[in-house]
């Protein structure tokens, strides 16, 4: 999570001891969040169910993450954990089941996202130097589907901020805005899909996206 310089103005990538470059950091997209208050979270109480359940973290540094998501939680000025997060980030580390339920604002979509994009970075020799498109169709390796097209690009802001300067490729669709747009951003690559039903199921009957 410490600082690092980005590379001089006329430098693309750095390059890294084996050899490979590194994609230099880009402006975080801007939000119209409201910083959270942390500490506002710490009396709210949690019940947690389930088999040998993982125990729960205080810190984001309590779980093995990669410095790059490390780095760019640290830039949003997360300083630590909300409830829902300090349980179901172990949750999904240990890439078990998961379902939560919280309230608006309580850092749900982090929850999910952070062990998502952590797995995804720690296997980036798997995503090669470009997302996953054969014959015209995209296949996605994490999908996040969403009832709304103002949750969905919630997410997908969310999700561009947290793989900021990474191989990790979010593409966001839904209903009621230019298909062709979406289509043309699934052509460019998707590692992340956010997208609400109906245009999800649109887009695979158009043979444009793969889930198989």
């Amino acid at each position: 999570g410490g600082s690092r310089k980005s590379n001089s103005k006329g430098s693309d990538s750095h390059t890294r001891p084996d050899g490979r470059p590194t994609l230099p950091s880009q402006p975080l997209p801007k939000t119209d969040d409201v910083p959270i208050n942390f500490d506002a979270y710490d009396d709210i109480p949690v019940e947690a169910s389930g088999e040998e359940c993982p125990a729960p973290i205080e810190q984001f540094s309590d779980v093995t993450m990669h410095p790059q998501l490390a780095k760019n939680i640290d830039v949003a000025k997360f300083v630590k954990p909300t409830p829902v997060q300090r349980h179901a980030i172990p949750i999904g580390m240990a890439k078990r089941d998961l379902m939560a339920c919280a309230q608006t604002g309580s850092g749900k979509t982090g929850a999910f996202l952070f062990p998502t994009l952590n797995q995804m970075l720690m296997e980036a020799d798997e995503l090669g130097d470009t997302a996953t498109v054969e014959h015209g169709r995209a296949h996605p390796r994490c999908l996040v589907l969403a009832p709304t097209r103002e949750l969905a690009t919630q997410i997908y802001k969310e999700c561009q901020k947290f793989s900021n300067a990474s191989r990790i490729q979010p593409v966001v669709v839904y209903g009621g805005a230019d298909m062709r747009h979406q289509m043309q951003s699934l052509d460019r690559g998707c590692h992340v899909l956010v997208a609400t039903p109906g245009r999800l199921c649109d887009l695979i009957e158009r043979g444009k996206i793969s889930l198989g």
